[in-house]
């Protein structure tokens, strides 16, 4: 049985978002609105791949977990280790162990 424990590791971002358009009446809605382009703009960040951060604590994690991993995932663990900014590496860790990217 492997146990892992974890100090604080995570951050969060807040945002705020605002849209303002002239507005118009609802019957005749225009495709230059407040409501699309704050829509557009939650599908940008939903659409963005946040960078990964790695601090003292998720760095001896992810370097504990590659020790216990092969194939591909211990590679891409090594890969986040060497060069967090590998993107490639990152979806592929989240898919396969959602709780294992910081």
């Amino acid at each position: 049985m492997t146990l892992y424990i974890q100090t604080s590791e995570k951050i969060y971002a807040s945002f705020e978002l605002e849209a303002r358009n002239k507005g118009g009446h609802s019957s005749l809605p225009s495709r230059d609105n407040a409501i699309y382009r704050l829509a557009a703009a939650l599908t940008r960040i939903a659409d963005y791949d946040f960078p990964v951060r790695l601090n003292e604590t998720t760095r001896i994690i992810l370097e504990e977990a590659s020790d216990l991993e092969t194939g591909q995932l211990k590679l891409d663990l090594l890969a986040i280790l060497k060069d967090n900014d590998d993107h490639e590496a990152a979806a592929r860790i989240a898919r396969v162990s959602p709780g294992t990217m910081p």
